[in-house]
């Protein structure tokens, strides 16, 4: 009930200034997503990395290059 209620008053809210929120998010999204993407074409086409083994990662190597801390 108390999910309900407050779904509600965002959705009240948010209705307000949908344009503005969604540009927000869209923005939020650009921001973490577009990073995200660059690594991975690098990966791909620069180390030529084609097995997303990503055991490898976890275990401190990957492609030769180590990544300890």
């Amino acid at each position: 009930m108390a999910g309900a209620i407050v779904g509600t008053l965002m959705a009240v809210l948010g209705g307000l200034n949908f344009v503005g929120y969604y540009e927000g998010f869209l923005l939020f999204l650009d921001y973490w997503i577009t990073p995200w993407i660059g690594i991975l074409l690098v990966m791909f086409y620069v180390y030529r990395i084609r097995d997303w083994s990503w055991l490898r990662i976890a275990q401190g190597s990957f492609g030769g290059h180590c990544w300890h801390t």
